[in-house]
C-alpha cells in the first residue's frame, strides 16, 4: 500500500492506495498531492514536520 495526503477543497485527506492504482490515483490528484509515503506512520511524521517548520517560521 501506498499513503497519500492531498488537498481536497478546504480539506487534507488521507488516501490509502493500492500499488496496482497508484499511477491513475497520482494522475488523478497531479497538484493536490501534497505528501506521499509507504506507511502511515512515515506519511504523519512528513506532515507534522512541515507544519513544526511552519509554525516555527511565523513565530521569527
Amino acid at each position: 500500500m501506498h499513503y497519500y495526503i492531498i488537498v481536497k477543497e478546504i480539506e487534507y485527506c488521507i488516501m490509502k492506495v493500492r500499488p496496482d492504482d497508484r499511477e491513475s490515483f497520482e494522475k488523478h490528484y497531479q497538484g493536490k498531492i501534497l505528501f506521499e509515503a509507504e506507511s502511515i506512520a512515515e506519511l504523519l511524521v512528513k506532515f507534522s514536520e512541515k507544519l513544526n517548520d511552519k509554525t516555527l517560521s511565523r513565530m521569527n
